[in-house]
C-alpha cells in the first residue's frame, strides 16, 4: 500500500491469519457442499426435501450475515475494553455454541 508497514507483521503472525481465513471458508464450504445431507439431519421432520435444503441453507445464510454484527459489537468491545477480551469473549461465545449442538 506504499506505506511502509508492509514488514510489520511477522511470517508466523501472516500464517495464523492465513490459517484461520482459510479454515473458516473451508468450513462454510463444506456445509454448503453438505447442507442437504446436514438439512435431512437437522430438520428430518420436513418431508420435502426443497424444504429441508431451503431450511438448511436458511441457517447457512443466518451464520454468513451475522459475522458482520458479531464484528461490530465485539469491535466495540475491542476498543473500549482491549483485543485480549475481545478475543477471549469471541471463543467463548463460539465455545458455548459449539457446544450447545
Amino acid at each position: 500500500n506504499g506505506d511502509g508497514n508492509e514488514g510489520e507483521h511477522s511470517w508466523k503472525e501472516r500464517l495464523a491469519a492465513f490459517t484461520g481465513n482459510f479454515l473458516e471458508w473451508y468450513d462454510f464450504s463444506v456445509y454448503g457442499y453438505f447442507s442437504d445431507v446436514i438439512g435431512s439431519v437437522f430438520f428430518p421432520e420436513e418431508k420435502n426435501k426443497v424444504s429441508r435444503l431451503a431450511l438448511s441453507f436458511t441457517v447457512f445464510g443466518a451464520a454468513f450475515f451475522s459475522r458482520p454484527i458479531g464484528s461490530i459489537l465485539i469491535g466495540r468491545l475491542g476498543d473500549k475494553y482491549g483485543t485480549k477480551v475481545a478475543i477471549e469473549i469471541s471463543i467463548l461465545l463460539m465455545g458455548f455454541s459449539s457446544f450447545a449442538v
